[in-house]
Parts: C-alpha cells; structure tokens; sequence
C-alpha cells in the first residue's frame, strides 16, 4: 500500500478513485490554514491527483520518484507545475480528456449579468473544438478572456481516461525504477 493524496473532485470522480483506490484520503484546499498545514498530507504522499490551480504548488516539495495526476479544464493545459515537478524527480501526467459541464456552469453563470455570453461563447468553443488547447502565453485579448473563461467554467472529467490515468500513475509508483517521463 502507498501513500495518496486527493484533492476534492465531484462525486462520481471521488467515487470512482475510491473504488480504484482504497484508503484514499480526500482534502479540500483552503488557503486559510498555514502554508506548513498544506504542505503536510501533500509532501508524504506517493501520488497525489489534483484539478489543476494554485492550491497544487505543495507538490513541488514532493518526494523523487512520486506521482502527480494534474486534472485540467477542456481545452487548458498550463504546464507551469509538470515543468517544475520533473526537474524535481518527480513524474507528472496531464489528464486533458475533459469537457465542459454545461448544466453547472449555467448554474454557475446564471445569476451573472453577461451570463448569456458566457454560456454563448462556450457553445461556440464547443462546437469549434479542433482538439487543441487554447495558448496561455498570449496578449490576444479575446483568447485571454476565452482562457479566463475556461478555467473557470465546471470540468466534467472523464472518467475512463482518469481509470486509464489513475492505473498508469500507481504502476509508476509501485515501479519508480523503471519509471521515464510521461
């Protein structure tokens, strides 16, 4: 048995990585406790998945050989965290098979005064997916806003890329001397 660290994800995800995963321990990320709490059940883990953001920087202080599944929003991916995290020894996997959850983020926008345009212009990027992340390193005013959109619009993860996902990371523990980069 190894030692896991989860960040909190909707119910079936939590239910699926439980079922994959007995004694997962699950921590929602709140910026009120001290940095040294937040490092604490990060840094002892072996492998720790986790929604992309800022509350997944303790897993820079993690062990050589360890694990981290970053869960990105459809059409995000910012390595900022794996480029770190590789120089440090430790592996790092993308999973980006993810699409919008249109039901929240109506939810989510629908008391917004612009909540029609949000919900418009992520109709429209849906229906315009050509597979591609969106850049991050842009000044193009109208890819920012669609970015800024995206990161914050509900991720509806994919649950059989995140088995997939989940299966690979715990052999690259269980093996961390025949580990390579992902």
């Amino acid at each position: 048995m190894f030692r896991l660290y989860c960040f909190a994800f909707q119910l079936e995800v939590l239910s699926t990585l439980r079922a994959m995963l007995p004694g997962l321990q699950v921590t929602v990320p709140n910026a009120s406790v001290s940095f040294r709490d937040q490092l604490e059940p990060v840094v002892g883990a072996d492998l720790v998945i986790t929604a992309h953001g800022a509350h997944a920087m303790p897993t820079m202080f993690m062990s050589p050989g360890s694990v981290v599944l970053e869960v990105f929003p459809w059409k995000f991916f910012y390595h900022v965290y794996s480029t770190h995290l590789k120089r440090c020894g430790v592996h790092t996997m993308a999973l980006r098979a993810n699409s919008v959850d249109m039901a929240a983020a109506e939810w989510l926008f629908g008391p917004q005064p612009d909540a029609k345009r949000l919900l418009g212009r992520l109709h429209t990027l849906m229906q315009s997916d050509d597979g591609t992340p969106l850049p991050t390193n842009t000044t193009d005013a109208s890819v920012v806003s669609d970015v800024v959109l995206l990161r914050s619009t509900p991720t509806l993860v994919n649950l059989t890329s995140l088995r997939a996902a989940v299966e690979t990371a715990v052999a690259l523990v269980r093996n961390t001397t025949t580990c390579g980069d992902l």
